[in-house]
């Protein structure tokens, strides 16, 4: 099982993943998400230490963006995923990174959210 933390970096709430992902965990992962959508944050949802990610996080994830997308705040959640990983490869396999703002790594996820402002 992984671990989930939030913290604030620069202004921007990273929702930081490391391990493995899965149903087990994605119930609280789509919560923190729409929490921290709630509150008004902007949001860096960084997998790049996640070892494995299945659909029901990355529905989560996609599910974010689609809230924030059509509450007209489509530039306030970024994804990090780390290349040749894993949940790169899900990730691209999927087309995500046509649909999310997708940065390799959390200082160019953060720099990015931080000019939609």
């Amino acid at each position: 099982m992984g671990s989930i933390e939030v913290k604030d970096e620069a202004g921007i709430a990273v929702l930081a993943l490391s391990g493995e992902h899965d149903v087990s965990t994605a119930r609280t992962i789509a919560a923190q998400i729409d929490r921290l959508i709630d509150s008004g944050s902007r949001i860096v949802v960084d997998l790049a230490d996640a070892g494995f990610v299945d659909s029901t996080v990355v529905g989560a994830l996609v599910g974010g963006h689609q809230r924030v997308h059509s509450d007209g705040r489509e530039h306030d959640l970024a994804a990090v995923v780390a290349p040749h990983t894993a949940p790169h490869r899900t990730w691209s396999l999927l087309g995500l990174d046509q649909r999310v703002p997708t940065f390799p790594t959390r200082r160019e996820a953060i720099t990015a959210v931080s000019r939609t402002g």
